[in-house]
């Protein structure tokens, strides 16, 4: 049953549905797009909205800081540091890698990311909205939320590092970019497996039968 919301709490919640619909839109529109005009003529489409909607994690996050994070019984260390590492890590791929070259996104790993970014958000914010709103979450829908990145994880890694290396070719060689999408390159896999055994002790943790405690990423 739904409960009567704070205020800070009708912000977290408002603005979880809106982040769940950007992200359900842009799944939408890549469905469309894909089969309509093909991968590489996919980015003219769809591109600058998404570019814009992987900016939401970012705001979010702060968002939540803002708003009283014991809303969502949030544990304050490792889940804001890994919440702001992976909005920074969107931002990044995003506006470091992809946006100055604008080619690689006509390669099958840019609709990887596209795909594995989109479903993991829309599940991850209708999940963090259903509890806001009502304290629990639908079992299928929490299980959703911490089980999904099994699928949507390494999607997500193999269209990353693609881009990344795909970035490379159009890079000025030396340059600040260069170097720092070298840097993205070395220390892409351990921090990715760091990520990965987070989000295993969450989904162990927050998405078994009976638990109605929600995380960020």
């Amino acid at each position: 049953m739904p409960y009567s919301l704070s205020f800070p709490e009708k912000c977290l919640f408002y603005v979880n549905i809106v982040a769940m619909t950007l992200w359900f839109c842009c799944l939408v529109r890549f469905m469309v797009l894909l089969p309509l005009v093909g991968r590489r003529f996919l980015p003219g489409g769809i591109a600058d909205f998404f570019h814009t909607v992987a900016l939401i994690p970012l705001l979010t996050y702060f968002v939540v800081r803002i708003t009283k994070w014991n809303v969502l019984k949030l544990r304050k260390n490792a889940v804001f540091s890994w919440g702001l590492f992976n909005a920074l890590h969107m931002a990044w791929i995003c506006y470091g890698v992809i946006y100055p070259h604008p080619k690689i996104a006509k390669h099958t790993t840019y609709s990887l990311i596209l795909f594995s970014w989109c479903v993991s958000n829309t599940i991850q914010y209708a999940h963090y909205a259903f509890f806001v709103k009502t304290k629990r979450s639908p079992t299928w829908l929490r299980w959703s939320a911490y089980n999904s990145f099994y699928l949507t994880f390494p999607l997500g890694v193999i269209g990353e590092l693609g881009q990344i290396f795909l970035s490379l070719t159009f890079v000025e060689e030396a340059s600040f970019l260069d170097w720092s999408i070298r840097l993205t390159a070395v220390l892409f896999v351990p921090v990715a497996y760091a990520f990965y055994k987070h989000l295993r002790e969450k989904a162990a943790y927050h998405g078994r039968p009976g638990r109605n405690s929600v995380a960020r990423q």
